[in-house]
């Protein structure tokens, strides 16, 4: 039976666009779902928890409504609640309403992005289709935009593996089966008539345009700083920019020092293929089935931008920086709670230097290590079957310039430190080689 009928899609999209209030700093999703059980229609439902509850009532009605195009069926509703979360979001309503064969209801203002990221799943070739959850449809209305997909009932993300701490077997085996799975991916897109241009994908579009979007940002108070931090960067980025940082006796130059020596540098470090990548493979967008897990992965979020190929790297660079530090910085966000910080930054000046280390809760600590190193070593491995020459020196430019990128999006100052450190600490690894 399939998981709405046309009708059915197309009333409820309608719908729902005219009932879910936006709000920027919320993630306003429904989803329902249908199931037939002898004569009765069950659907269930979870919506956010920062909707009215006049909202909540009319949803309820929509969905009596939307049960009875094209059946005549007696119908059962079943209404959950979710709290607001940053990451992995089809899966995190999976672990709090557990149910399968669901269709998950995205809403947003963005509706151009919306649109595209759907366009691009749907126009895949096949293999690459399956990748993703079934597009069902998408349509816009007064400033919003739907977009109606399947969810996947039995799947979770590898982010919350490992943050709900699923036994180390189960990690490691989801890590295999998403390597292996793009692995074939990369093997059998790989176009070896172009090479990506790494100075304008890695520095020019990631690291010079993060950097460029957190200055504004910063000019415009977007971004919460302490008064602790302004002791050590009184101007916020611009200090964090131009000051000479030693981390565990590592001395990290200005960002100028780097800007002008990467630039000879990264034209050097070319492959000699693209291939398609997904554009934002973090262990947030990695969907596991619990059922057979690393048997049977799924992929969520493509970036359309990415649609011509380019280098596999890339993807590879994103999921080791979510692995090593930026999954923590994460895991707060979604904590939320200031009291409960996985990494504390003990900082001080020594003339003209400022003295950094870490403090990272020990379970997170022992994470890391495991999870970074095992699937470093895996990368490694994938880029000996490509027989890339330069895929220790590029891969950390990745990882180099996803940290970086972390400047265009945060508005901690502690999470901006955390990415701005880290991000010239690899571009260090680069420039020792």
């Amino acid at each position: 039976m399939p998981i709405l009928n046309n009708r059915q899609a197309d009333f409820l999209s309608n719908k729902l666009i005219e009932a879910i209030p936006y709000k920027k700093e919320a993630i306003p999703s429904i989803v329902t779902k249908s199931r037939r059980n002898r004569l009765k229609r069950k659907i269930s439902i979870a919506i956010p928890a920062e909707l009215p509850k006049e909202t909540k009532e009319l949803v309820r009605e929509i969905l009596i409504e939307t049960s009875k195009q094209g059946t005549t069926a007696n119908l059962n509703i079943d209404i959950g609640v979710y709290e607001r979360f940053s990451e992995a979001v089809a899966s995190d309503i999976v672990g709090k309403v557990n149910f399968n064969g669901c269709v998950f209801v995205k809403a947003g203002r963005e509706i151009e992005k919306i649109k595209k990221q759907a366009d691009y799943i749907k126009n895949l070739k096949p293999k690459l289709k399956d990748l993703f959850p079934k597009i069902i449809d998408v349509r816009d209305k007064n400033g919003v935009c739907i977009c109606l997909m399947e969810l996947l009932g039995t799947y979770i993300s590898l982010h919350e593996m490992i943050f709900k701490r699923y036994s180390d077997w189960q990690i490691m085996n989801s890590i295999d089966g998403a390597l292996e799975l793009i692995s074939k991916i990369y093997s059998s897109e790989i176009d070896r008539k172009n090479i990506p241009q790494t100075k304008k994908l890695y520095q020019d579009l990631r690291i010079e345009e993060s950097i460029s979007v957190g200055r504004e940002r910063h000019k415009k108070e977007e971004i919460k700083i302490k008064n602790d931090w302004k002791d050590f960067f009184p101007n916020g980025i611009e200090s964090l920019l131009t000051s000479k940082i030693k981390i565990n006796d590592l001395l990290l130059e200005p960002f100028s020092v780097y800007q002008g020596i990467l630039s000879q540098k990264i034209s050097l470090l070319s492959p000699d293929f693209i291939t398609w990548i997904h554009g934002d493979l973090h262990p947030g967008n990695i969907m596991v089935n619990l059922n057979m897990p690393g048997s049977e992965i799924k992929l969520i979020d493509p970036n359309p931008d990415f649609e011509k190929g380019s280098d596999y790297l890339y993807d590879m660079g994103k999921l080791l920086h979510w692995l090593d530090m930026m999954g923590f910085i994460i895991r707060e966000r979604e904590i939320g709670k200031p009291n409960e910080e996985i990494i504390k930054i003990d900082i001080k000046k020594d003339n003209d230097i400022i003295n950094m280390s870490y403090i990272i809760d020990q379970e997170y600590s022992d994470l890391r290590e495991r999870f970074f190193n095992y699937t470093f070593g895996k990368i490694k491995d994938l880029g000996k079957t490509f027989n890339d020459t330069y895929l220790l020196p590029r891969l950390y430019l990745s990882i180099a310039s996803a940290y970086l990128g972390g400047l265009k999006y945060f508005t901690d100052f502690k999470h901006i430190i955390i990415s701005y450190v880290e991000g010239i600490r690899y571009l260090n690894k680069i420039l020792d080689k």
